[in-house]
């Protein structure tokens, strides 16, 4: 199976650009669908809990691994939301505020009485 595979993406290699470019573009949207659907799952399922009251899980004799990492994933998917969601408040907040600037000019004398006097060369063509 993976020879199989291996052979397939040299023959893809080896073939002109049109097929190439054609390949990227399947690949990309391919990717972009997977992304774009577990990101619209995880918005789904954070708004739907936006508004309930955060509860214990009741801890059974019996929870198994799985479970186990099911609810951790789900508090640590919650906290790194809520993270963001405060970054980007922070962020808009930032983008609110005005700055200014003052530009001072630099009260430099500078005293040239004192240079000696460079006479110009000519340089060689």
């Amino acid at each position: 199976m993976w020879q199989f595979i291996q052979k397939y993406i040299n023959a893809v290699q080896q073939s002109d650009n049109n097929t190439k470019k054609s390949w990227v573009a399947g690949c990309t949207i391919v990717t972009m669908i997977f992304v774009i659907s577990l990101w619209s799952l995880y918005f789904q399922d954070s708004v739907q809990t936006l508004n309930l009251p955060e509860t214990p899980t009741p801890i059974t004799q019996e929870a198994s691994i799985l479970s186990t990492f099911t609810i951790g994933g789900k508090i640590v998917a919650k906290k790194i939301g809520s993270a963001i969601s405060n970054g980007i408040a922070e962020i808009k907040s930032l983008t609110k505020e005005t700055r200014s600037v003052t530009l001072q000019t630099a009260n430099i004398n500078f005293v040239l009485e004192e240079l000696p006097v460079i006479s110009p060369k000519s340089l060689p063509h």
